[in-house]
């Protein structure tokens, strides 16, 4: 059995590979929606904490933490690039990729205007009800979770500090090193993939377990200012046409734009 870690940045299809890995290796570490009470009560629900619960313990303890780390087939969640290192070099780690500018419009729904408000945490919800897409993607509270956030992900950007060139180098290079790409826009094949090279029962179908209610019903109405959006997925663009020639990534010619 092959261990994975999967990174997931929010709204490119992680939802349902989620639930893949937990389908074909069991409760997923970091990831509590496909974890289990055991799981969460060795390893919590957030790696950095994880990390920092290990430090600080004796090096016994320290060593026994690490070492069921290292055994837990699936690793998951919205962990960065900080994770890697403690990984070991015989697990497979895979993320999937969406285009900027949809991913960015699709949070926007998800958080401004979610399908069920009660089950989500927002920390922001009463400062961000009723906001215009430009006012949101500008709030600065919310910069690390709408400021370019694949590039932040996998270079492992602060929450404080924008996204930078220097930030979009190291992202590449943290892709370059993976060991599968999917795409949110061709997520039947990129399952597909990572069904063939792990030995998983994979649908004929990939499902689409979070497809926005509201996004639907508002879409119509929608509208931003394009310079304003720009701003905020500038280095992620130029991310996501590097990750496509990477011989890595799963059917990257079907998620170009074609307008």
């Amino acid at each position: 059995m092959t261990q994975v870690a999967f990174l997931h940045v929010p709204k490119t299809a992680g939802t349902t590979l989620h639930k893949l890995i937990e389908e074909n290796l069991g409760p997923i570490a970091f990831y509590p929606p496909r974890s289990s009470p055991e799981v969460q009560e060795r390893f919590g629900t957030v790696f950095s904490d994880f990390i920092a619960r290990a430090e600080a313990a004796d090096p016994e303890a320290r060593a026994a933490l690490l070492e069921a780390f290292h055994r837990h087939p699936a690793v998951g969640g919205h962990t960065t690039s900080a994770i890697l290192p403690y990984l070991s070099p015989d697990r497979f780690v895979f993320t999937s990729l969406r285009e900027p500018g949809d991913r960015l419009v699709s949070w926007y729904f998800h958080y401004v205007h979610p399908d069920d408000p009660e089950k989500m945490h927002r920390p922001f919800r009463e400062q961000t009800k009723d906001m215009s897409f430009d006012q949101f993607v500008r709030f600065k509270p919310m910069m690390s979770e709408n400021d370019n956030v694949m590039v932040r992900y996998f270079a492992n950007v602060d929450g404080k500090t924008p996204v930078s060139a220097e930030h979009l180098e190291q992202a590449k290079k943290t892709l370059a090193s993976l060991d599968m790409i999917l795409f949110q826009k061709a997520q039947t094949e990129g399952q597909k993939a990572l069904g063939e090279k792990l030995g998983w029962t994979i649908p004929e179908e990939a499902e689409k377990l979070k497809r926005s209610r509201n996004r639907v019903r508002l879409g119509k109405s929608f509208g931003y200012t394009k310079s304003i959006m720009n701003r905020y997925i500038k280095f992620d663009r130029q991310l996501l046409e590097f990750a496509r020639q990477l011989p890595q990534a799963v059917n990257a010619d079907q998620t170009r734009q074609t307008a």
